[in-house]
């Protein structure tokens, strides 16, 4: 997907020139992950994520797991016959045929004949169908109707942007007017969350401060790990942020956590002298 995205908005084959073989190897590797056409496992031990950080309210609406690797494997599929016209390369025939026998898998085993829905409408399933070029009519009213009333989202970080992009392409979007459900937002990050991260951030910037000016006074490594600095994993230089600009939004970045090495101490054992030299580089 990224060296053709680079390829089309770039006009730059390099990457799918560097990494054709590779593209080619991971659908092989995708179709030994699989039973009668669908994905449905990783490496031994692992574990099918699928669509994932549904807001808790919903968990009921959460997707199979061998429907959303199914899918990025046939949208995959579709998209390397793109890339075989603009490298003017012939598809091996077992492509053409992996892309029938997978879309056939998909079709019988998330798709109703009889309503013209994917996983019985299910969180984003719908959505999903459509960006393949599969479903009907049905499908597209369906799951308009059913983002107009339910006006929220109960997808995952997948499913969200590609139920936005289906509303969009519809025209619906302006009608469902979307908000987030329950106490999490759909982006990946609960809200709590992200307060509690933001005022722990806040304060690691404070003592950052102080400890730049006042090196003499930084704590000790033993001292991290007692409660006294609850949030040293994240990284006291946020203040100046990756710009190297201070005030920056976001400039908060987790700290490198290995053991023994909390944010502090690594003011500590650089040198204050030292981490100013390298931001100023």
């Amino acid at each position: 997907m990224v060296p053709l995205a680079w390829a089309k908005i770039y006009g730059d084959d390099s990457l799918l020139v560097q990494g054709y073989d590779a593209i080619l190897r991971w659908f092989d590797y995708m179709d030994a992950h699989s039973e009668k056409g669908l994905v449905v496992r990783e490496e031994e031990g692992g574990w099918c994520l699928g669509d994932w950080c549904f807001p808790a309210s919903e968990e009921k609406e959460q997707l199979p797991e061998a429907f959303i690797n199914t899918f990025y494997y046939l949208h995959g599929l579709q998209e390397m016959m793109q890339i075989s016209e603009k490298m003017n390369n012939k598809l091996p025939i077992r492509f053409a045929e992996r892309e029938k026998n997978v879309k056939n898998a998909f079709l019988d085993a998330y798709f109703d004949p009889e309503t013209g829905d994917f996983c019985e409408g299910r969180a984003a399933g719908n959505a999903y169908g459509l960006a393949l070029g599969l479903g009907d009519e049905r499908t597209k009213k369906h799951l308009v109707e059913k983002y107009e009333a339910l006006g929220r989202f109960d997808t995952g970080i997948f499913g969200t942007s590609m139920l936005l992009e289906q509303l969009f392409s519809s025209g619906a979007a302006a009608r469902c007017q979307l908000c987030a459900a329950g106490r999490y937002c759909t982006a990946s990050t609960g809200i709590e969350a992200a307060r509690r991260r933001t005022a722990a951030a806040s304060r690691a910037r404070v003592r950052a401060a102080f400890f730049l000016r006042n090196p003499s006074q930084q704590p000790a490594a033993a001292d991290l790990g007692k409660g006294q600095y609850p949030d040293a994993g994240w990284n006291p230089f946020g203040e100046l942020g990756a710009s190297g600009k201070r005030g920056k939004a976001g400039g908060v970045e987790p700290c490198a956590r290995r053991r023994g090495q909390g944010a502090h101490n690594v003011i500590r054992k650089l040198g204050v002298s030292h981490y100013i030299k390298e931001k100023e580089k």
